[in-house]
């Protein structure tokens, strides 16, 4: 199966909420508390291994921690991507928000493919 979903940052920070996959993915296991960008991996609730790029977990702003926080305007672009799940997904949902006063530009990737841009103003 491949990969479910890939999120990349057009052009704001983000905080994500909960991603619906066979479960729930509620970054209980995102490792980043400061407010550095950073890019690494971590253990989903499902198993599967998932990655970030220029992300960081700041806790100072009003978002449910821990959540990942977009870097605007990064190189690689920002981005939360899902590790592979068995039998793939029927729903994909998530809860987003701004977590500073730049509007939030947000581009949804399902298996490479652009299905989605949601927008915060």
């Amino acid at each position: 199966m491949k990969k479910i979903f890939t999120f990349l940052l057009s052009l704001t920070l983000l905080g994500l909420g909960h991603v619906m996959a066979q479960g729930l993915e509620d970054f209980t296991n995102f490792p980043e508390t400061s407010s550095s960008y950073v890019s690494g991996t971590f253990v989903g609730n499902d198993g599967s291994t998932w990655t970030y790029t220029n992300c960081s977990g700041n806790t100072q702003v009003p978002i449910t921690v821990p959540s990942p926080v977009l870097g605007k305007g990064k190189t690689p672009a920002a981005a939360v991507e899902s590790g592979e799940l068995q039998g793939g997904i029927g729903t994909l949902s998530f809860d987003y928000m701004q977590p500073y006063t730049t509007n939030v530009s947000l581009d949804v990737f399902v298996n490479d493919i652009l299905v989605a841009t949601v927008t915060s103003e």
